[in-house]
């Protein structure tokens, strides 16, 4: 080691405090690409300097820069003169300040980048790189919290993967022949569903009074009025992939907010929604997994009941033939719950614990009290579907209602049962209600929630494994 940079070292880099204080450079320079950037791009001057973060294991001669999904790895030969070139240290040599450094600062190197079989980048895109004969390195910024590198490396994969599952997911729905629209995010009426609490917020609007005009408007907690709306003015084939958000929701499934893609197909029925679900998820499958997607098997709630409970299920079946069946099987239950919650107790504890996982599992034909905006069928039955797979419910879909006033008194019947729950009463969608009376063509919809459909095909357990902030 040359005597000139041992004095340096003692002198002035005595600790990584030091080393934050003397050379840490204040901008970034011209002419630097991002490790990601140098994977992503095909014409690269091998000469332009590469930032990334310093991770892996590093020895004297070797280290590795990280950015965002990928890495490249760095040599110093041991005859390189390697140092820090900025403020009051003019050279340091890279044995001299490794000790310094810490698995997460963010460094700027100069090299030449040539691929895993040892020449140089040319136009095309390279599997893996190498950065060699590095002639100087740059300290940019420093990590302090090593949880946050830790976290960051806990689901950078699985984030990778989120936005790809998205991609394919717009490829999918597009050679369906879906158009993608948008809707609003903050609403004055984001729908009346009595089991959903929601995000309120204040809109204040300067008048020409003394005191500002002030609104209530709501996060959306899901794009249906307004997709519903896109359809009175005549759009058939419409697709979002929206994200939602509703209160109280937590857990290995939920979320207070979450993705969900909704898609709506005028003069059309479930049916048609169902071959749209499978191609969906047919390709997704083939992308992600190189297999083809088992075979939707179908069955109707009635049939559920008759299997698991051996007691008939009736369009109409009353709450007090519910409430025997509850007492016969010594499940617990309220004297005040609706018929809705008392079905939903028998399902929940005799029927969906022992439906097979593995099986994607469409469930039709539901009681009246469960049709929510969904039309009544000629037999009496809500016409609906829900999509069951590895033991989540992922997607509803409805045939929907399309008169006004019919969609009115459903409004009207909903925010009764949220002031019964004792919930606030929320306000009712009269523009989609005034759009409804120009004529609502006959229309089919589905909602599929995607984080949970990420997690079924990773075969993951938690929704915050997919997150990077929870």
């Amino acid at each position: 080691m040359h005597t000139a940079l041992t004095r340096v070292k003692n002198d002035v880099m005595k600790t990584r405090a030091d080393l934050i204080r003397y050379c840490l450079y204040p901008s970034i320079p011209e002419s630097v690409y991002s490790v990601y950037s140098l994977y992503q791009f095909t014409k690269l001057d091998s000469k332009k300097g590469v930032g990334g973060r310093l991770t892996g294991s590093t020895t004297a001669t070797c280290f590795s820069l990280k950015s965002q999904f990928c890495e490249v790895k760095c040599f110093v030969s041991s005859d390189c003169h390697l140092f820090f070139n900025f403020k009051e240290i003019k050279k340091t040599v890279w044995r001299d300040i490794f000790s310094f450094l810490n698995e997460g600062d963010h460094l700027l190197v100069y090299g030449d980048i040539v691929d895993k079989r040892g020449y140089k980048q040319k136009e095309r895109k390279l599997d893996g790189l190498e950065i060699k004969n590095i002639k100087k390195i740059v300290l940019l910024s420093v990590n302090k919290k090593e949880k946050v590198l830790s976290h960051c490396t806990y689901v950078s994969q699985r984030h990778k993967g989120w936005f790809e599952f998205l991609d394919l997911i717009h490829q999918a729905v597009r050679e369906r022949g879906l158009e993608q629209i948008t809707t609003p995010s903050l609403v004055d009426s984001p729908g009346t569903e009595p089991d959903l609490d929601l995000f309120e917020t204040k809109r204040y609007l300067q008048s020409s009074s003394l005191s500002p005009e002030e609104s209530t408007l709501f996060l959306n907690t899901s794009p249906e009025i307004y997709m519903k709306r896109f359809l009175c003015r005549d759009w058939s084939d419409i697709y979002e992939i929206k994200k939602c958000f509703r209160n109280n929701e937590q857990g290995p499934i939920n979320h207070n907010e979450f993705y969900l893609l909704e898609w709506y197909r005028a003069y059309s029925n479930l049916d048609v929604l169902l071959e749209d679900l499978y191609f969906l998820l047919n390709f997704l499958s083939e992308k992600i997994r190189s297999t083809s997607f088992p075979k939707l098997k179908k069955i109707s709630m009635k049939e559920l009941f008759k299997q698991y409970l051996n007691r008939e299920l009736h369009p109409d079946t009353s709450r007090e033939d519910f409430i025997h069946e509850l007492k016969r099987r010594n499940i617990p239950f309220s004297s005040s719950q609706e018929v809705e919650d008392l079905f939903y107790l028998l399902f929940l504890n005799n029927i969906e614990p022992y439906l097979d996982k593995e099986t994607p599992l469409i469930i039709y034909d539901y009681p009246v009290f469960q049709r929510a905006y969904a039309r009544i069928g000629e037999e009496g039955w809500a016409l609906r579907f829900e999509f069951f797979w590895k033991g989540i419910e992922l997607a509803n879909a409805f045939d929907e209602v399309v008169e006004p006033e019919e969609q009115l008194e459903r409004f009207q019947s909903d925010n009764l049962k949220r002031k019964k729950y004792g919930k606030k009463e929320l306000p009712l969608a009269y523009s989609l209600l005034k759009d409804m009376e120009a004529g609502m063509p006959p229309s089919a919809g589905i909602a599929l929630g995607l984080d949970r459909l990420f997690l079924a095909f990773r075969d993951l357990d938690d929704i915050k494994k997919i997150r990077f902030f929870t």
